[in-house]
């Protein structure tokens, strides 16, 4: 007999769920995969993949958002940007102070990476009677607050600039008896904030601010007045609480103590320089190690531009205790141009001439008038200090009047009449071009900064403004803008880009 053929199987339409028979997919999340199987899966998607299946419900977004999913994303992308562990320093601390969620910290990542922001303009008008808009102004910004202090005056204006608000919020005024000169924010103090202030008498003084939700309580902590008779203003502040370094316009170092142990507020060291240099700039960080027998140590780094100089830059290291000076040391990286044509007798070498100087271990930042930026590089050992040039950063087409360094971040912000440019100092890897907000240059080595244009809309006018100086933080950059143009009183203005 021949062999009986196999009986044909029902209609694979009859065998298939109800749901798919009525032409509904099947939502395997509901109840037909665990959790733990269905994040598995997830885990081997992209973010671009994570962010299409977050929109399909309810159930998909909260998989799609979990925190496991989107930590190891980070870390892979981001997380070998930052420098060394053994050149971390403070500024790296405050970068995660805040308690963002995983997600929301890979899209300000991505944003800084690709130029992806929002810019805002900010008019903030003096709260202070008497007081007129078009006075020059000195800024200090971090985690969202934003410190104002305009020119012959002895008050601090103090804005709130969050992500939900619309516009910045006035907090409080924090008012002085002496007419204010310099002013710092402690990056490592956030509840409650601690800022330090300088004097045109060479005093100075140290505030905490308070956040009571709509305002701020200021309590002073501490005063110090002139240790000398003929002090000149407090030029620069360097602040790492409980150390406070100032330096006024003549050179003179002051170091303070201002904890409430070991003494109590107390005045540590005084040093003089004899040369009149440009452009100090300052910069504390608490060593690891602790004495046996004087305790914590605190490291300052000042730096400085020689007189009668160009490309020449100095840095001294000095070591405090709470209670005295431990150790100095000093190095200079020298221009052979300084040496053999002094900047008198050439226009072009006064056509360089440094605008702006940034210390951020281990680098350093100076931004010159011939549109260059030149950086820096910091050796050290037991026995050795040493800073040499590494390379000079090029790609602005006017006069680079600001820059703003975390080295930590791997991060350096610079600006121009045209805009800013946000450098990558640690990776230069061959990701990918964005075309958002930002316009990425491209050269025959990977790219190296995205370029962010400034707007000209009819609020700011079609003239050109200049960036007097820059500050940000984890997720904003705030500028000081002031007009080009002398006989133009237009007065200052802030502007805001948020990568959030």
């Amino acid at each position: 007999m021949p062999p009986r053929k196999r009986p044909r199987s029902r209609s694979s339409a009859a065998t298939k769920p109800r749901s798919l028979q009525r032409g509904k997919p099947v939502d395997f999340t509901n109840a037909v995969l665990s959790e733990e199987i269905i994040l598995h899966i997830f885990n081997f998607l992209s973010p671009v993949d994570l962010t299409v299946c977050s929109q399909v419900n309810s159930n998909w977004h909260r998989l799609a958002n979990d925190e496991q999913l989107w930590k190891p994303l980070y870390l892979e992308r981001f997380h070998s940007r930052h420098t060394p562990p053994s050149i971390e320093t403070s500024t790296q601390r405050t970068l995660n102070a805040r308690k963002r969620k995983w997600k929301t910290q890979y899209k300000i990542g991505h944003n800084w990476l690709s130029g992806n922001c929002h810019i805002s303009h900010i008019d903030i008008p003096s709260s202070l009677p008497g007081v007129g808009s078009d006075q020059a102004i000195r800024v200090d910004f971090f985690n969202d607050l934003l410190c104002i202090g305009r020119e012959q005056s002895s008050t601090i204006e103090l804005w709130r600039l969050r992500n939900g608000d619309a516009t910045p919020v006035s907090v409080g005024n924090l008012q002085e008896t002496c007419t204010i000169t310099s002013f710092k924010l402690d990056r490592e103090s956030t509840a409650p904030f601690r800022i330090a202030v300088g004097f045109n008498d060479g005093g100075c003084s140290v505030w905490e601010l308070h956040d009571r939700g709509v305002s701020f309580t200021l309590h002073q902590l501490v005063s110090f007045a002139s240790c000398t008779r003929f002090t000149k203003p407090v030029q620069t502040i360097g602040f790492c609480y409980p150390i406070l370094v100032t330096c006024t316009n003549d050179m003179h170092l002051s170091a303070f103590y201002i904890g409430g142990d070991r003494g109590g507020p107390h005045h540590i060291y005084d040093l003089q320089c004899e040369l009149d240099c440009y452009c100090p700039a300052v910069e504390i960080s608490r060593q690891p190690d602790e004495h046996p027998a004087l305790g914590p140590i605190w490291r300052v780094m000042i730096c400085f531009e020689p007189p009668s100089s160009v490309h020449s830059v100095s840095v001294e290291e000095i070591l405090f205790s709470s209670h005295t000076l431990i150790s100095s040391r000093s190095s200079t990286s020298l221009d052979y141009d300084d040496l053999f044509l002094p900047s008198t007798l050439d226009p072009l070498l006064l056509a360089r001439r440094t605008n702006s100087l940034v210390i951020s271990e281990p680098y350093i930042m100076t931004a010159h008038a011939d549109n260059t930026i030149r950086q820096y590089q910091i050796d050290r050992s037991h026995d050795r200090l040493r800073i040499r040039f590494a390379r000079m950063l090029t790609g602005h087409t006017c006069s680079v009047t600001a820059v703003a360094l975390q080295a930590a971040a791997g991060r350096l912000v610079s600006g121009d009449r045209c805009g800013i440019k946000i450098w990558d100092l640690v990776r230069r890897s061959n990701r990918r071009d964005y075309i958002h907000h930002g316009r990425r240059k491209k050269y025959r080595k990977p790219p190296e900064f995205i370029q962010i244009d400034n707007e000209y809309d009819d609020h700011i006018g079609a003239p050109p403004w200049d960036i007097q100086s820059l500050h940000f933080d984890c997720d904003k950059v705030v500028a000081v803008m002031r007009h080009c143009l002398p006989k133009e009183n237009t007065g200052n203005s802030i502007r805001v880009w948020s990568f959030n």
